[in-house]
């Protein structure tokens, strides 16, 4: 078990690479798990519905898959894992393929994205293939401001 108090800055677990994909260099941010003193993060609990798993498909290139709900509750858990990965990449690819529910907190979360991607220099891309992620993007104008793709491939694979 991994517990913060309050946040969940600097939570990882390692994931064997066999468990997520056929790229050796992945990662898996279980982030789930509350208790009133503040947010635990830990292996086995289903508390908050969010997972974020973080590929390096190519040099610079960082993929993360979420899966889940995006909201108020595991919004800071995506904010946390997003703005780390900016570091260490030139593409920052967000696949949300998996994810069922987009709320204000998410989409705070991606304009932040936005803006400290552009402040590095690194390209940011959507993966923002279903209705429930789409939606929400439309609705606020996003899709003019985000750079979106309708799969993770297309994204991958785009030029830049």
């Amino acid at each position: 078990m991994i517990t913060g108090s309050g946040n969940v800055f600097g939570a990882v677990v390692e994931q064997p690479a066999a468990a997520s994909s056929s790229v050796s260099n992945s990662r898996q941010f279980p982030f789930r798990g509350r208790e009133d003193s503040g947010l635990n993060v830990t292996e086995n609990s289903s508390a908050l519905p969010i997972d974020v798993v973080v590929d390096r498909p190519a040099d610079g290139v960082v993929v993360a898959s979420v899966a889940g709900e995006v909201d108020m509750l595991t919004a800071p858990a995506l904010r946390a894992v997003v703005l780390a990965e900016l570091e260490d990449c030139t593409v920052l690819v967000i696949d949300l393929t998996k994810v069922g529910f987009l709320g204000s907190a998410g989409l705070a979360v991606l304009v932040e994205a936005s803006h400290e991607a552009q402040r590095r220099q690194v390209e940011l891309r959507l993966v923002a293939a279903g209705r429930s992620v789409q939606r929400p993007l439309e609705i606020t104008g996003l899709t003019e401001v985000l750079t979106t793709f309708p799969s993770r491939e297309d994204a991958v694979g785009a030029p830049g």
